[in-house]
């Protein structure tokens, strides 16, 4: 599907952070009482710009921090190498994972 991610980037300082998400999961908390955890995709996602499978993959490997939501998108990742499965917040069927790549 093209334009199946939506991306929004926000600027901490000097650092830029991109937050990437499957469209289906725009607007969605998720709580795992058990666990203490709420899961909700930002409010802000809204107004990021549509992304392609391609374009999504560039942002993840050109950016230090990225901040993903949703199945497809976290699989994505997975893929690229980026992220061990094993790291990956479920809550409900929410996934969500946080990429911090660091140089020396």
């Amino acid at each position: 599907m093209k334009n199946e991610f939506i991306a929004y980037k926000a600027k901490a300082g000097d650092l830029i952070l991109v937050y990437i998400a499957d469209r289906e999961v725009l607007g969605r908390c998720e709580e795992d009482t058990t666990r203490g955890i709420i899961l909700k995709v930002p409010e802000f996602m809204g107004k990021g710009h549509p992304l392609s499978r391609g374009d999504a993959m560039r942002e993840m490997l050109r950016n230090p921090i990225i901040i993903l939501y949703g199945e497809k998108v976290v699989e994505l990742a997975v893929e690229l190498g980026l992220v061990d499965p094993q790291s990956i917040l479920d809550v409900n069927g929410l996934k969500h994972v946080q990429i911090f790549k660091f140089t020396y």
